[in-house]
């Protein structure tokens, strides 16, 4: 099993959920007003 190719998979993986979890963040600020109003103080 070639190593480095694993990485690239692991990386590829974590990338791309970072990703999609960002924009499910951002999408759900901009649909609840009251959320981004209590994001601001953290």
């Amino acid at each position: 099993m070639n190593l480095s190719l694993v990485f690239q998979v692991l990386f590829t993986v974590v990338f791309v959920l970072s990703v999609v979890l960002a924009l499910y963040c951002v999408f759900t600020i901009h649909k609840n007003p009251h959320v981004s109003q209590t994001e601001k103080h953290c």
